[in-house]
């Protein structure tokens, strides 16, 4: 899961849950988005002694998380609840649903079959 959460979602989820901070707060979690945004864009990954650029030729905001890395499990979790947040009309039909980094479950009223499930 961790490299298709891209650099400009997790940007989107920080922002999302930062709208309701004060002006000085969100300018440093602008600041800090400045700086994952760096570190994400310019991670290198080391196999049999050579080093290798994370993302290769893909643009910044297309860089996935790192498996591994310090901030991935966090900035993944909060992607999925963004996503989740912003998804909440999908699962108007269930008793619960919920995700567990690359792991998701629902649990509908009712029974569906195949055909409901690919709406």
């Amino acid at each position: 899961m961790y490299p298709s959460c891209k650099f400009k979602a997790v940007k989107a989820a920080v922002k999302h849950y930062a709208s309701t901070l004060e002006d000085h707060e969100r300018a440093s979690v602008s600041k800090c988005l400045d700086i994952l945004g760096f570190s994400m864009g310019n991670t290198l990954v080391s196999f049999q002694d050579q080093y290798y650029e994370y993302g290769g030729d893909a643009d910044q905001d297309n860089r996935g998380l790192t498996i591994g890395g310090f901030e991935s499990g966090f900035l993944s979790d909060l992607l999925a609840s963004f996503l989740l947040d912003k998804l909440n009309f999908l699962f108007n039909d269930s008793i619960f649903h919920g995700l567990y980094r690359d792991d998701g479950i629902i649990i509908f009223n009712g029974n569906r079959s195949i055909g409901d499930l690919r709406g």
